[in-house]
């Protein structure tokens, strides 16, 4: 349906096009010649054009989408769409607390980093290095006593102390002893007794309104405590000893055997190495101090000041990347996330365009593509103004062909529109062909296309050309070919007229289709 819709629509224009081609460029059509049948062309100078024809849709000339570099929650988007904005201004900002303490945090590495290089480059003072000859004799005693083991005296004392909290173990699980018992009585009654004395020298004086600052008072106090105290310690002894204590009792007990039984069997492998590594490790402190570190010790220092510092830029690249900023003047055409929520790196935020120049995105066959190039002149009309026109430019042909589409080869061609012919307001998207003109041949001489005839078989070119009121068939040679004119190099010249003879409609609509 499409194509025959097309197909009247190219005939109608074929029509109207020899229509006007007749009453333009024929002198008469009742003069000297109009005995002869057909339509008379006088053979004229003019400007022919050859185009290539395409379509495509409109676009701004730049156009971005634009996302945080790093993930985070929005806390606020600055613009809105439509808004026009200028480059540099910030669109969307990401909370930043955590990155601005990462960013502190980096900045605290980096300056413990250089201190410790520093340290390594700088020489000991006479102070730093006493300090590490001292403790490198202490190690190396240390070595010695783990070497020699332990004395008979250390061991006699750790067997002392077994037997110590074994006793009181047993104590404690023998249950309370009738001594105690009897002591802790003893000591309840006495309290006791020194509590009625002090109650009674208290009631002596207890109708003084300064009683409480009397002595009776505080001894009447601290009488109190004794007795509660040694109340305590009677029941206790009545109860005998609690979990609690039997378990620290045997935990005292085990302890004790466990550092009779190390000493016993001391000095074992891994408390000599021990040593010996305190020994090496003072020793390379002291002559760090006294000879300067190594270059390996400062080359791995230098590398963890790097590490650090990359890791500052790291964060504050990040912390930059919590902003979104125009990278050009533009205007916002869209908003893809809104404050407070949580967006990726990925996630599109906003999308900012150019929308003072715009483009035509067109692709080119490639049987045509040859003929087009950067710089050539398009006629463009936009299906919203079918009935004008505007101009534009060709700016970009791709050296490389699109994705092939059915085995169809096209190229990409970009058209920069000149907005100052538009007939309108230009709007991405709307769809638009374009003529491009690849070649334009001014004051040649110029005859209808209807008027060549080719013959099929030698590939001669003839035209009727009108001699003493006869049309003669006259052969020509030709140049440029556009959409309805033909440039004339040889056969012909200006005024001239020739002949398209009269045919019946369907021969004419057949030659006008295929342009002779």
């Amino acid at each position: 349906m499409r194509r025959s819709l097309l197909v009247i629509v190219v005939l109608v224009v074929l029509v109207g096009a020899t229509w006007w081609s007749y009453s333009q460029l024929s002198p008469s059509r009742g003069g000297a010649s109009s005995d002869v049948e057909g339509e008379h062309i006088t053979v004229r100078r003019g400007t022919i054009l050859a185009t290539v024809e395409a379509s495509g849709n409109v676009a701004p000339n730049r156009q971005v989408v634009l996302t945080f570099r790093t993930p985070g929650q929005v806390a606020a988007i600055l613009v809105e769409e439509g808004q026009n904005v200028r480059a540099g201004d910030v669109l969307a900002r990401l909370d930043t607390a955590e990155l601005e303490l990462a960013v502190r945090q980096a900045e605290v590495n980096v300056r413990a980093a250089e201190a410790r290089l520093r340290q390594l480059r700088r020489p000991g003072t006479p102070a730093e290095v006493a300090a590490a000859e001292a403790a490198l004799r202490s190690a190396q005693e240390n070595l010695a006593r783990v070497k020699a083991g332990p004395s008979p005296e250390e061991i006699a004392a750790a067997r002392a102390q077994v037997e110590a909290a074994e006793a009181a173990l047993q104590r404690l699980l023998a249950g309370p002893d009738e001594a105690q018992v009897a002591q802790a009585k003893a000591t309840l009654a006495q309290a006791e007794a020194a509590l009625r004395q002090a109650q009674a020298a208290y009631d002596a004086v207890a109708h003084r309104p300064d009683v409480a600052m009397l002595p009776q008072a505080l001894q009447l106090e601290q009488a109190t405590i004794e007795y509660e105290r040694a109340k305590a310690a009677y029941e206790q002894a009545l109860k005998g000893p609690s979990e609690e204590q039997i378990k620290q009792a045997r935990a005292q007990v085990e302890q004790a055997r466990a550092t009779l039984k190390r000493l016993l069997e001391s000095p074992t492998p891994a408390d000599i190495a021990a040593a010996e590594a305190q020994v090496a490790q003072a020793e390379a402190n002291l002559k760090r101090l006294t000879e300067g570190a190594s270059p390996d010790e400062i080359a791995a220092q230098e590398a963890q000041v790097e590490q650090a510092r990359l890791a500052l830029e790291q964060a504050r690249l990040n912390l930059q990347g919590a902003e979104i900023r125009a990278p050009f003047d533009g205007t916002v055409v869209a908003l893809g996330a809104k404050e407070g929520e949580v967006v990726s790196a990925a996630t599109p935020v906003v999308t900012l365009a150019d929308l003072s120049r715009f483009e035509l995105e067109v692709t080119v066959d490639e049987m045509d593509i040859a003929l087009v190039e950067a710089g050539d002149p398009v006629t463009i009309t936009l299906d919203a103004y079918r009935d004008t026109p505007m101009r534009g430019t060709v700016i970009y042909v791709a050296p490389v062909p699109a994705a092939d589409r059915q085995g169809v080869v096209s190229f990409p061609v970009r058209i920069e529109l000149d907005l100052a012919t538009a007939p309108g307001p230009v709007r991405a998207g709307m769809t638009a062909s374009a003529e491009i003109i690849v070649q334009q041949l001014d004051n040649v001489l110029i005859v209808p296309n209807r008027a060549i005839s080719v013959d099929r078989t030698t590939g001669r070119l003839t035209v009727l050309k009108l001699e003493g009121g006869v049309p003669v068939p006259v052969e020509v040679a030709t140049g440029l070919r556009g959409r309805a004119y033909t440039e004339i190099v040889a056969g012909l010249e200006e005024g001239d007229v020739v002949v398209i003879p009269a045919i019946n409609r369907r021969e004419r609509l057949r030659r006008e289709l295929q342009g002779g």
